[in-house]
């Protein structure tokens, strides 16, 4: 008996869905390579001109907000796909276990603190959320993700945490988690010790 119309259907997709992740995956690595590079060509333009170099290019004083804008779209395409891959338990595990595995100094260096926006992605990904993409983006209103995405200003997120952890975890004093915070460290130390993030009593 010849498959249904829905089953040829589900088997394309299947067949199209590995690729698909792996091309996803591939392209947010080399959009965090892409990260790290404008972010070292805005240094180098702040330095070149705080020193006076005389490079022609740099005289323009538009040089600024063009990389500077081309590094905040480039950081949220890579939550968008970052966002979206998770979904996907091969790539979420693998997101889990580089967590666990790598202290990520210099990840954090080179991309002058971008790289725990991710993380803390991946850590809201698989503790607050369930695996219904819809439900996700309805409720993704309550983390401030533009916020989220922001080093610095995301501190209104981790204040959010560490409230709820603190309640939750009494263990975590907060001394202790804004010591993990200053040091960079907060969300990858609750990504290694597995500590959920404690969920509203109400949700749908």
């Amino acid at each position: 008996m010849g498959k249904s119309l829905l089953e040829r259907v589900k088997h394309i997709k299947n067949l199209l869905k590995s690729p698909l992740y792996k091309c996803l995956y591939t392209l947010f690595l080399c959009g965090v390579g892409l990260v790290i590079v404008e972010i070292a060509t805005i240094l180098f333009i702040v330095v070149c001109q705080l020193t006076d170099t005389d490079i022609v290019f740099l005289h323009d004083d538009d040089i600024y907000i063009v990389f500077g804008i081309l590094l905040f779209l480039t950081n949220h395409i890579m939550h968008a796909i970052l966002n979206f891959i998770l979904y996907e338990p091969e790539y979420e595990n693998k997101f889990i276990h580089w967590g666990k595995t790598h202290k990520g100094y210099t990840c954090t260096i080179l991309t002058m603190g971008l790289y725990n926006t991710y993380l803390l992605a991946v850590y809201y990904r698989i503790h607050e959320y369930s695996k219904d993409y819809l439900c996700y983006s309805i409720h993704s209103d309550d983390l401030g993700l533009a916020i989220e995405q922001i080093p610095i200003l995301n501190i209104f997120t981790y204040i959010k945490i560490m409230k709820r952890l603190r309640k939750a975890y009494p263990v975590l004093t907060w001394k202790f988690m804004w010591k993990l915070y200053f040091q960079a460290r907060l969300t990858s130390y609750l990504i290694k010790n597995d500590y959920p993030y404690p969920q509203d009593e109400q949700r749908w």
